[in-house]
């Protein structure tokens, strides 16, 4: 039986541009927890995204949730789950990735870290 697995994406720096996790392959795991922690907030929206590669290499959009103050934003991607904002009622991809984007250039302090859920 497969345990669930926690791990940090982003320690907490200033970022000025999109930042977007290397492919992840996904063996086991069900859903995802995302998790950013926005200490600085420069921009007017930080946008935070689960997303999942087709069987040709094209990127979809799993869930995304929007951060327009400073504080923890979660994201949670997982079946049968009641939807609602940060909330995704969908199953993680065999091939993912996370991504911030910010709505401008202005720098943002944050950190992302996750737990995959078996």
């Amino acid at each position: 039986m497969q345990m669930n697995h926690s791990a940090v994406w982003l320690s907490q720096l200033s970022r000025t541009v999109a930042q977007t996790q290397d492919k992840q392959a996904n063996d086991y795991f069900r859903g995802i927890k995302a998790f950013m922690h926005l200490v600085t907030k420069g921009s007017t929206t930080v946008k935070l995204g689960v997303y999942g590669y087709d069987y040709l290499g094209n990127e979809f959009t799993v869930g995304e949730v929007t951060a327009s103050s400073t504080g923890d934003t979660l994201l949670t991607v997982y079946p049968a789950m009641t939807t609602g904002t940060g909330f995704i009622n969908d199953v993680l991809p065999r091939n993912w990735h996370l991504k911030v984007t910010p709505s401008d250039a202005n720098a943002n302090v944050y950190s992302v870290c996750y737990d995959l859920i078996a």
